[in-house]
């Protein structure tokens, strides 16, 4: 046969589908080494493939220190921010804002983790907010179609369903 082509070999530099069950522990197993510089003052949680850096105010002054350290670590394992996706908020109990700094990227009011919003006071009245949005939405249509008990039953079924998420 005159017509056989051949492929030619291709350097493959990433692992994982997108969308694929492996994508987050494979994130997870490639992240355990992640640590911040100083593990007993700043923290840095994880899940599937989010990466959340927590730093007390007092400590405010490390963050493009810590920034680095996690731009160095994404180098070494090829990998790289979603600069997007990457927000910050500040949140503090106090009446007066701390001050914006000028790194990171966007400074949001409210934040979305791990399907729970709250925002810069810590106060999850967003979450509800939403959530009362849904049940609304989802009972508009329901509410002169069918009769109050089964109705009722499935009101029940919505909210509980959308409080537990």
């Amino acid at each position: 046969m005159s017509d056989v082509c051949c492929a030619t070999n291709q350097h493959i530099n990433v692992s994982v589908v997108q969308g694929s069950g492996m994508g987050p522990l494979a994130y997870l197993l490639n992240s355990s080494d992640l640590c911040p510089i100083d593990f007993n003052i700043i923290m840095i949680f994880k899940y599937a493939d989010d990466t959340y850096l927590i730093v007390p105010d007092s400590n405010i002054h490390t963050i493009p220190s810590e920034l680095r350290h996690i731009s160095d670590w994404e180098t070494r394992h090829n990998l790289k921010l979603n600069e997007t996706k990457s927000k910050k908020i500040i949140i503090s109990l106090h009446k007066t804002h701390a001050p914006a700094a000028n790194y990171l990227t966007t400074r949001v009011e409210s934040l979305k983790v791990l399907g729970i919003t709250f925002n810069t006071k810590l106060c999850f009245e967003p979450h509800i907010s939403c959530i009362i949005q849904i049940a609304a939405r989802c009972l508009y249509g329901l509410k002169t179609s069918m009769r109050m008990d089964i109705l009722g039953s499935l009101c029940g079924m919505l909210l509980r369903r959308h409080l537990l998420q």
